[in-house]
């Protein structure tokens, strides 16, 4: 059982891993700078794997044990997301992320139209809970990505997207702030997406995290261009 007593930042942190080994907030993105055209939607089937790794180890007994149960662990995801083209250049969406987290997100295009090249800014808000040991626990992340892309043929595109990650957490009577920073690149053919990321804490004590994502996207041909 968590212990308020502990450090709060080491338990924290541990916390935090043990919370993603249940339920897990997916990294992945599945998707390129574009948005969809306006009214055309979009459903996104995504599997994979996201690690979680401690670099700073505590000092105290209690939070130490916790530490080396839950260290370097590798955590299988599946995603079904669906989004909908809002309004020329804007798109908004919702992602369900098994073992059990919820995201709604928007996007707006700033480039793309006539040009391979695509830039978009986004905005998202995931919400996860779930009971350990005595304690629940719940994470809000807010999510502040941008989505670049190149297509390098008609079907064929590169995409990499830069991503800051505000994460609350209550975990029984203790709480606190994460801030990661990190990107995800990945390669996309038609409805075919693969990729990978990596997310670094800002905070001394916070899990590192990386993820690597395999989906299909049923709108790949109606983005704007």
């Amino acid at each position: 059982m968590l212990m308020v007593t502990l450090n709060l930042r080491t338990v924290l942190s541990c916390a935090i891993a043990a919370a993603f080994s249940y339920g897990c907030s997916s990294l992945s993105s599945l998707q390129t700078g574009r948005t969809l055209k306006e009214d055309e939607s979009s459903f996104v089937f995504g599997a994979g794997s996201q690690s979680i790794a401690i670099d700073k180890k505590s000092t105290e007994p209690e939070a130490k044990k916790i530490e080396e149960s839950i260290k370097d662990v590798s955590v299988p995801l599946a995603e079904f997301g669906y989004r909908r083209g809002v309004m020329k250049n804007l798109e908004a969406g919702v992602n369900w992320t098994l073992p059990g987290t919820l995201t709604a997100s928007g996007k707006y295009m700033l480039l793309g139209h006539g040009t391979p090249y695509a830039l978009s800014l986004g905005t998202g808000i995931g919400y996860s809970s779930v009971e350990l040991g005595k304690n629940k626990m719940t994470l809000i992340d807010f999510s502040f990505p941008v989505y670049t892309s190149y297509d390098l043929t008609e079907d064929f595109s590169v995409y990499l997207n830069p991503k800051y990650l505000l994460r609350l957490l209550q975990a029984g009577k203790a709480s606190d702030t994460g801030h990661l920073i990190g990107v995800t690149g990945g390669l996309a053919y038609r409805w075919f997406f693969v990729e990978y990321g990596t997310f670094l804490p800002q905070t001394i004590g916070d899990p590192r995290l990386a993820q690597i994502t395999v989906g299909i996207s049923t709108g790949w041909d109606k983005t704007e261009k």
